[in-house]
């Protein structure tokens, strides 16, 4: 877990961010977004395209940023169900978009306009045209392992049911510390 010391300088990295959004006109908490699809239902709906091909069909999503690749031009969206991968590319984004993406941190919540295609790989993707930031993070989301219980319990953007992973619903928080504890004695 991060040291009080390590958080404030995650925090102060990020409100600069903030700073840097504000600065280029953007409101980091905008009021609206509307999304035309989930990503268990572009899933469903594209299941058959095959790898290497691109759509003309225009979607737009939100989720929680859970991972950041090459400079911000992989970016894996989660939502409440499941992820989705985005490309953010200089070909496809204008010069004004590209700097905001490289604003984004790990836990922020962004809405992205685009089109649909699979890689070569055959992962979804969304080849972004328009990136909205609605919620910048001002602190890094708990470590992957020591906050996993937490984290699940945060935000269902943040993690999928634990239904659909299989697991069982233990999400009670750790039993305070005791001094006349067996344990401890």
């Amino acid at each position: 877990m991060a040291e009080d010391g390590d958080e404030n300088q995650f925090r102060t990295a990020r409100l600069q961010k903030l700073a840097a959004l504000r600065t280029l006109g953007i409101d980091p908490y905008p009021y609206e977004w509307r999304r035309s699809a989930e990503a268990k239902e572009l899933e469903a709906r594209y299941a058959a395209l095959p790898a290497d091909a691109v759509t003309e069909d225009r979607v737009s999503v939100a989720g929680r940023i859970r991972a950041i690749r090459n400079s911000g031009m992989f970016i894996d969206l989660h939502d409440a169900t499941g992820k989705i991968q985005v490309f953010s590319h200089k070909d496809h984004l204008p010069p004004d978009q590209m700097a905001l993406v490289k604003l984004l941190d790990l836990g922020d919540l962004i809405g992205v306009e685009g089109v649909m295609r699979r890689t070569p790989r055959g992962e979804l993707t969304v080849n972004s045209r328009k990136v909205t930031v609605l919620a910048k993070a001002l602190l890094p989301l708990p470590e992957k392992f020591h906050g996993r219980r937490y984290r699940a319990a945060l935000s269902p953007a943040l993690s999928r049911s634990h239904h659909e992973r299989g697991e069982p619903r233990d999400l009670a928080p750790a039993q305070p510390y005791r001094r006349d504890h067996p344990a401890r004695a």
